[in-house]
């Protein structure tokens, strides 16, 4: 049985092959040139709301 092992993208949920480096969907880089995994972190997320918001009010 050839069961494809996936990931998921941090910032879009798409599924991806294990050994993507990047998102194709959303352009997210997800391992860093040296091989080092990504986080997502909060602060993307606030500065996203800020930006959404602000778009809003203008």
């Amino acid at each position: 049985m050839n069961i494809e092992r996936i990931k998921k993208c941090q910032n879009c949920g798409r599924d991806l092959p294990i050994e993507a480096r990047f998102c194709p969907y959303c352009m997210t880089k997800l391992i860093d040139e040296d091989g080092t995994i990504i986080k997502k972190t909060s602060v993307n997320r606030k500065r996203n709301i800020f930006i959404i918001i602000a778009i809003i009010l203008v």
